[in-house]
């Protein structure tokens, strides 16, 4: 775990209307600021407007600044491997949802099947039920929210 706490605010601003007016109703992108109860802050950026040029078709970013350190989580743009041509870049998926052997591999596919494993193995989940139901609240009061701007404390105490 980054901070072994737990989260006591989630906002979040979002912007909306490019998508819509391609006919696909939701939102554009999404910044977002959780606070956790020891003081720590982590911001994650989610959007799905990025130019059909860009090698991932969302924006999947994550950081965390702390006094000492910080981690910083790219996943919309691995460069690991390139392919170029006079007509194009091919980034190709290796991180999220990519396969090897023919079997599905990446962390899209590996938390599910973790899940999975989990029911059909009679053992703990790697996320627990508290867990689950505080991110879910989140998650639903910012898809929900009236207004750009939300805010969601932690409710569940056990």
């Amino acid at each position: 775990m980054v901070f072994n706490d737990e989260v006591k605010r989630v906002y979040s601003v979002s912007r909306e209307g490019l998508l819509k007016s391609e006919g696909v109703d939701t939102v554009d992108e999404y910044l977002t600021t959780i606070e956790f109860a020891g003081g720590g802050i982590a911001q994650m950026e989610n959007g799905w407007i990025t130019p059909n040029a860009n090698p991932c078709v969302n924006d999947i970013k994550f950081n965390v600044l702390g006094d000492k350190g910080m981690i910083s989580i790219d996943a919309s743009n691995h460069n690991m491997i390139q392919q170029y041509t006079d007509e194009k870049v091919i980034v190709p998926d290796v991180i999220v949802q990519n396969h090897i052997f023919g079997k599905p591999k990446g962390f899209a596919f590996e938390s599910i099947r973790g899940f999975v494993d989990s029911i059909l193995e009679d053992k703990e989940f790697p996320v627990t039920l508290k867990d689950a139901a505080n991110t879910c609240l989140a998650i639903l009061l910012l898809w929900n929210q009236p207004r750009p701007e939300c805010l969601w404390r932690s409710s569940i105490n056990s």
